[in-house]
C-alpha cells in the first residue's frame, strides 16, 4: 500500500518506518511538514496517510478524500505524569504510543 507520512521525524522515526515499510511491502512518500493544502499533492495515489496529531479540518480531509486517501493513521504519543511519595514527590513519566486508524468514507 502506498502511504504518505506527514510530520516525519528523521531523528526518532526513520529507522522504524524503514524497517516496517520493508517488512510490510509498503511504499512511503515522506513529508517533514504537517498536512496542509500546500503539500496535499504528495498524497496523490496514496490509499493511506500517516500523521502526528495535526489539525485536520473538514475541508482538508475532503481534499485528501478527493485524491484517493481512504485511511488516516495517527501517531500519538501520550505522556502520563504521576506524583509518587516513594520518589520523594518527583514526577514519574510513562510514555504510551498509540496509533489510531480512521476510515474516510
Amino acid at each position: 500500500m502506498k502511504t504518505v507520512v506527514y510530520s516525519y521525524r528523521d531523528f526518532d522515526e526513520k529507522k522504524w518506518f524503514d524497517h516496517y515499510s520493508k517488512e510490510l511491502g509498503m511504499e512511503l512518500v515522506i513529508c517533514r511538514d504537517a498536512p496542509s493544502f500546500e503539500n496535499a499533492h504528495l498524497a496523490e495515489g496514496c490509499a493511506c496517510m500517516d500523521i502526528l496529531t495535526s489539525k485536520m479540518t473538514r475541508e482538508l480531509i475532503a481534499k485528501f478524500h478527493e485524491m484517493g486517501v481512504r485511511y488516516i493513521a495517527t501517531r500519538t504519543i501520550m505522556l502520563i505524569h504521576r506524583r509518587r511519595k516513594s520518589l520523594g514527590y518527583r514526577w514519574q513519566m510513562r510514555l504510551t504510543v498509540r496509533t489510531v486508524l480512521l476510515t474516510i468514507r
